[in-house]
């Protein structure tokens, strides 16, 4: 019994190293915005892209420095 456990966490922790979990956080953390913001686009088709394409392109800037200051925190750097 002791074996097969020992065995499932060996598995787990290997599947573990293997997924990119960081990036699949990162990259959800970054889709989030864009799908507001195309349903937004979608129900007020008068709204101008151009002004859509600015707002993300800050969001995503605000979004990266708050990731990044995080990182920092969470790394002690």
């Amino acid at each position: 019994m002791n074996d097969i456990i020992s065995l499932i966490k060996c598995k787990f922790i290997i599947l573990m190293n293997i997924l990119p979990l960081y990036q699949i956080l990162f990259i959800s953390y970054l889709i989030i915005p864009i799908i507001i913001i195309t349903r937004y686009r979608y129900s007020n088709p008068q709204i101008k892209s151009i002004f859509l394409s600015f707002a993300l392109l800050v969001i995503w800037i605000v979004q990266v420095t708050i990731w990044k200051i995080f990182q920092d925190m969470y790394y002690g750097i």
